[in-house]
């Protein structure tokens, strides 16, 4: 008999090509499924996927010094829909942070010689109560800050995307 790669026939083959696309078919549902897992259950259906954020640190400014402090392990899953940004908290999975959009055409950022340029993402405020948040998305890094109203200590978090879109 011919000896077709390894196989000791056509049947043999085709039987392990057939297991290998079943695999490949399983394999992609996972992963159909696993995107699916991230959308939380009451978000709407215009909302996409902006990205998947780990908080790396966290920052208390006070008297006009930067107090490095302990960052939260958290990840927050971030949704828009153009005019509206939702913030999941991975730990808790239908409860979310609405920040009203005001800047979609980028992120000033000041370079080191004084010029400023505008790189991608958006920028967004929320009010609840007093405070006042700002937070400010691009498709590398969620920074949030927190501005309490009768205090001089602001808080400010950074986040790495660790999820490609």
């Amino acid at each position: 008999m011919i000896n077709w790669r390894g196989f000791h026939s056509p049947l043999d083959a085709t039987g392990h090509l057939l297991s290998k696309v079943f695999s490949l078919l399983i394999m992609l549902s996972t992963i159909a499924g696993a995107s699916e897992l991230v959308r939380p259950n009451d978000l709407p259906s215009d909302y996409d996927l902006v990205g998947i954020y780990l908080v790396s640190s966290k920052t208390r400014v006070h008297d006009g010094k930067s107090i490095q402090q302990l960052a939260p392990k958290v990840t927050y899953k971030v949704f828009s829909n153009g005019q509206t940004i939702r913030v999941y908290n991975s730990d808790v999975p239908d409860a979310f942070h609405k920040y009203e959009i005001y800047r979609s055409d980028g992120i000033s950022n000041l370079n080191q010689d004084g010029t400023t340029r505008v790189l991608p993402g958006l920028q967004a405020k929320n009010v609840q109560g007093a405070i006042f948040k700002q937070l400010s998305v691009s498709p590398v890094s969620l920074t949030i800050t927190l501005i309490p109203p009768l205090s001089d200590a602001v808080t400010i978090l950074y986040a790495k995307r660790i999820e490609s879109k």
